[in-house]
């Protein structure tokens, strides 16, 4: 297997290529299985899965996370585990399996602080975070994403950060009693932060839920025009999940 196709639809996705990036995605899962290497068939199934998830391909997610999980060598990699009980929890909260989807990433992130994995403890406390937050649990997902939060900061790991920033301000725009000043301080951070790694993917979250704190402000025409710049420099992937949920919420404003 080419070890370089992983971060690369990884690289491609975050630029705002996502098709290419499903495409290096299953390109990575077919070299795997043809090199017959359990490992690398393990490892091309277990770092596809985010891109899959990110795009909204639930059936691609759940069919390389089956393979990854009935394989005959799983037993034998304790050290995916965690990763792979974090992904698992966040599909099947997108599949509407909301308690079960909670239960396993709580279950994941004590494995991963246990072992001392973090690689995906973001991915996993921002998904951990946005489920609490869709399940109603607003307090328990900002005390989940500020916690997250100050481990990025202290820690090494930050390609993830732009979407800590992100999920953080949008709990924050969702509390009843929402602190704008604050929402958008977080907003304004994460996008600094999403620009300088030229996150085109981060960037146009970030702005979709800028977006709904303008809406709350009665500037949603405004809100409209910043997810609009951000949505026009996308030339493919109309179809994947992020650029869907910004064509709905354009047409929402107007």
């Amino acid at each position: 297997m080419d070890g370089a196709l992983i971060p690369f639809h990884r690289v491609l996705w975050l630029s705002g290529f996502p098709n290419r990036a499903l495409e290096v995605a299953r390109e990575a899962i077919c070299e795997a299985e043809a090199s017959s290497k359990p490992v690398n068939i393990c490892f091309s199934c277990l770092y596809t899965a985010p891109v899959f998830l990110w795009c909204g391909e639930l059936g691609a997610a759940h069919d390389v996370l089956e393979k990854l999980m009935t394989h005959p060598n799983w037993h034998a990699l304790p050290s995916l585990h965690a990763t792979a009980f974090a992904l698992q929890g966040e599909l099947v909260i997108c599949q509407g399996e909301s308690e079960r989807g909670l239960a396993l990433l709580r279950f994941a992130l004590t494995m991963m602080r246990a072992d001392r994995q973090t690689i995906q403890l973001a991915r996993a406390s921002c998904a951990l975070a946005e489920g609490l937050a869709a399940a109603g649990q607003l307090n328990e997902a900002l005390s989940v994403i500020n916690n997250a939060i100050v481990e990025t900061e202290a820690g090494t790991e930050t390609s993830q950060f732009p979407e800590l920033l992100r999920v953080q301000a949008d709990i924050l725009v969702s509390v009843p009693l929402t602190d704008e000043a604050r929402a958008e301080a977080v907003i304004m951070r994460a996008l600094e932060e999403a620009r300088r790694q030229c996150a085109l993917a981060w960037e146009l979250r970030t702005t979709m839920t800028l977006a709904r704190l303008r809406v709350k402000q009665n500037r949603g025409q405004e809100g409209r025009e910043l997810v609009s710049s951000v949505y026009a420099r996308f030339t493919e992937g109309f179809e994947t999940r992020d650029l869907k949920a910004a064509g709905q919420l354009l047409q929402s404003l107007g």
